[in-house]
């Protein structure tokens, strides 16, 4: 019997022994499998943070042109007013002058995203447009395109559009600038909206992205600041803010003149005499609604159209070159100066057409 209970013992013993032996072999294999586990995620990181590396240190450092630069820089100073805007543009282009000189210019760090503020009509698609060509003509944009898009453009109506409108326009935008007019009404239209979508994905492009393409945020000064309120990463991604102001009646005259010269007509003195005081009633009467230099454009475009519209009632054969020049009081007579403001709060005079032209 007790050769048996030895057996049963060690029987016991061995099945103990196997039991632990098989739970240690699991231990470690489970062990194995957390470290290996540890190790592929610490390789994934370590790839991803060489493939940022490797992005941030491959950004295209392209040729610099000072000839398209100073044409570029040229043009800017060739617009009407704007000189808080000229003086900043200057500073920004000297200090990236100097750098590329001494070799200190970095790419990844250069001011790229700008906040742009201003009633219709002051500038600032124009200067968006000239922006992009100086970043180019610096060698920090590849192509300089404009891209220019809305809330239309940009917000779809169902789940999931509205990131992928949004990341094509940012494609067509890449190695340009992405100008986005209106950009508060992307938001401030409750939490179901799909503009939020839209700030989402434009923020992660700026951040994934950043320093292979520009944006502009761009709209009236108040609606601009409840947009860069409106999401916490939004205000930190714009570098600088640009404020345009409404033009003068001397800057709104010479815009006007200008057109018109620039179309090879001449203003006769009563004409120019009529839309000066025209525009010094608009002036002094100013709205919501003014639109500043597409004012003036507007009035241009309908004198051009009467002039037209007078010469047409000429004979050919008696129609010179002279005439065809000129344009006359006549031409301008519907500009009339406005009522006084309180009367003119009751609704703007129509001068008879539409008219969608730039920024």
């Amino acid at each position: 019997m007790m050769v048996g209970f030895v057996l049963q013992v060690l029987g016991v013993v061995f099945l103990c022994l196997l039991l632990l032996a098989m739970v240690a072999i699991f231990l470690d294999k489970k062990k194995k499998a957390r470290e290996k586990a540890e190790e592929e995620r610490k390789q994934k990181e370590l790839e991803q943070e060489l493939v940022e590396l490797d992005e941030e240190l491959s950004l295209p450092v392209h040729q610099f042109d000072s000839d398209a630069l100073d044409l570029a820089l040229a043009e800017l100073h060739a617009l009407e007013g704007l000189y808080e805007i000229k003086n900043e543009v200057n500073e920004l282009v000297k200090v990236a002058r100097y750098e590329l000189e001494e070799g200190e210019f970095d790419h990844a760090a250069i001011t790229l995203h700008y906040v742009f503020t201003g009633n219709p009509g002051t500038g600032k698609t124009t200067v968006a447009r000239l922006m992009a060509q100086i970043y180019r003509a610096l060698g920090v944009l590849s192509t300089g395109q404009l891209v220019e898009v809305d809330r239309s453009t940009l917000v779809a109506g169902y789940i999931g559009q509205t990131a992928i409108l949004t990341k094509k326009m940012i494609d067509e935008a890449m190695g340009g600038v992405l100008f986005i007019d209106e950009a508060y009404a992307l938001a401030g239209m409750g939490a179901q909206d799909f503009g939020k979508e839209a700030i989402d994905t434009l923020l992660k492009a700026m951040e994934d992205k950043k320093g292979q393409f520009m944006v502009i945020v761009a709209g009236y000064e108040n609606p601009m600041e409840a947009f860069l309120s409106s999401n916490p990463g939004l205000r930190s991604r714009f570098d600088k803010k640009f404020k345009f102001q409404d033009y003068d009646l001397t800057s709104l005259c010479n815009i006007t003149f200008g057109m018109f010269e620039m179309r090879g007509k001449k203003l006769s003195e009563e004409a120019a005499v009529s839309l000066k005081t025209y525009f010094e009633s608009r002036v002094e009467n100013r709205g919501h609604d003014f639109g500043n230099a597409r004012e003036a454009r507007k009035v241009v475009l309908e004198a051009l159209k009467n002039q037209k519209l007078r010469m047409a009632d000429i004979p050919l054969e008696e129609r010179s070159e002279d005439q065809k020049d000129d344009i006359i009081l006549e031409d301008v007579a519907e500009f009339k100066p406005l009522p006084s403001q309180d009367q003119s709060s009751q609704g703007r005079t129509p001068i008879g057409y539409d008219y969608d032209g730039e920024d």
